[in-house]
């Protein structure tokens, strides 16, 4: 070695005179394994700092990974933990909310059963495994675990909105209300409980409580858009239809792809009878979601309104391509073919909803509709009484069933069956202008 030599002479050498003795490669060639020595230990010192992590240092990377959606990551760090201290039960139960995000539900009640063998007077972990149940609709146990939790702790206000949850499926609407009541009780700020409270009032038709909910709901949270199209859906019950429309279009604006709020703009829409304006959030639907049967249906209803028949089948072609035994679909699609006059066509529709479901009531009037039309009175009736048979209480069914003994110039009968319609339903406009027409030929 170059320093040993010097020591060895008794020379000292400054780095400056080193430089000259060895050149000026040598020197670069020196400083080059310094710095991948010092790299090399860095590395070592990086990938080893592991070694030193503690139960709890693993817990919480555990933690910060979950909060990133890191639920993989994360698992391996509670992995890590539990190794380190197999008697964290928050670090199982934290395992356990992370496989559930991912959808691995029996690795996570494998979890929760574990935290509470090792402490079962862990509140969490109670109403995780309830809210693991309430996913598999087994709502009668998920109340149990919940009960559990709350015994455990009373003030835990996620546990009674999970209850209310669990007992608004088993449409126990006056318990489920009591339970959301208890959970802004504890914590008033809980912008899901109002929410929840506002669609559980929907169902008890206390539609003006239920806006309330939803407002406050809003108030707490203005950037949630469920909660502004729970809050139109109620208008649009109510026929509030223009601040119906703002509502969704509020939700739209926080979540341009809202499928839900685009479908049912178009319905608002579609009563309103702004049937271009509703066909376009209808396309928007379609525009977001293809595969959308029913955004599907919609367009070819409104179509039909506009007298637009052979798009609408192309509508409802559409929706048959996505789904064959849509029945919905070939009702319609009958319907306006029936329109076009294309009675075969209408009559093939109907016949294949009939093969998927003999009992579709709809499908045999409209099938005793096209058949009078065709002037086959006979085949029209058993059509029509078939479907009597199977919806008595269906007005239109009654309608067309006086229009086939109409045309056969039976007018007391026709006169009869319109009478029936007009019972089950006052305001059917088809029965009142059907029965005046009859009445005139009576009176002749």
């Amino acid at each position: 070695m170059i320093s040993d030599a010097v020591e060895k002479a008794g020379i000292s050498l400054s780095w400056r005179e080193v430089w000259y003795q060895i050149g000026r490669g040598g020197f670069i060639m020196v400083l080059k394994i310094q710095i991948f020595i010092i790299l090399f230990l860095l590395v070592i010192i990086t990938s080893s700092c592991d070694l030193f992590y503690s139960a709890e240092d693993w817990h919480n990377k555990g933690i910060n990974l979950a909060n990133q959606k890191k639920y993989e990551e994360a698992i391996k760090c509670y992995d890590k933990a539990i190794e380190l201290k197999p008697e964290d039960a928050i670090a199982w139960n934290k395992k356990g909310n992370a496989s559930e995000k991912l959808g691995k539900y029996l690795e996570a009640i494998n979890c929760y059963d574990k935290t509470l063998e090792i402490d079962p007077e862990y509140a969490n972990a109670w109403n995780d495994r309830g809210f693991i149940l309430y996913k598999f609709r087994r709502y009668e146990e998920a109340i149990e675990y919940y009960d559990k939790a709350i015994k455990l702790n009373p003030a835990y206000a996620i546990a009674w909105n999970n209850k209310g949850l669990a007992l608004y499926e088993l449409k126990k609407y006056e318990e489920a209300l009591k339970c959301y009541d208890k959970t802004i009780e504890i914590d008033p700020a809980y912008a899901n409980a109002w929410n929840d409270r506002g669609i559980v009032l929907y169902k008890l038709e206390k539609y003006d409580e239920a806006i309330k909910s939803y407002d406050k709901a809003i108030e707490i949270d203005p950037v949630y858009a469920m909660y502004w199209y729970n809050r139109g859906g109620i208008l649009y019950k109510l026929e509030k239809y223009d601040e119906a429309i703002k509502s969704y279009d509020k939700a739209i604006e926080i979540d341009p792809q809202y499928i839900l709020a685009w479908y049912n703009r178009g319905n608002v829409l579609y009563e309103l009878k702004k049937y271009e304006e509703a066909i376009k959030s209808y396309d928007k639907a379609i525009e977001i979601n293809p595969q959308d049967t029913i955004a599907w249906h919609k367009k070819g209803f409104t179509l039909d309104e506009l007298k637009k028949y052979e798009e609408a089948i192309k509508c409802y072609d559409k929706a048959i391509e996505i789904d064959p035994e849509d029945s919905i679909a070939w009702i319609n699609r009958g319907f306006a073919s029936g329109k076009l006059g294309k009675y075969e066509e209408a009559l093939k529709c109907y016949d294949k909803v009939l093969e998927y479901d003999p009992e579709y009531a709809i499908a045999w009037n409209n099938r005793g509709f096209v058949l009078q039309n065709s002037g086959k009175y006979e085949e029209a009736m058993k059509c029509v009484d078939k479907s009597l048979g199977l919806d008595p209480e269906n007005a239109t069914f009654w309608d067309t069933k006086g229009e086939i003994l109409y045309k056969q110039g039976k007018y007391e009968e026709a006169i009869k069956c319109y009478d029936e319609a007009l019972k089950i339903d006052p305001n059917c406009i088809e029965a009142i202008e059907n029965r005046e027409k009859t009445l005139k030929e009576l009176n002749k």
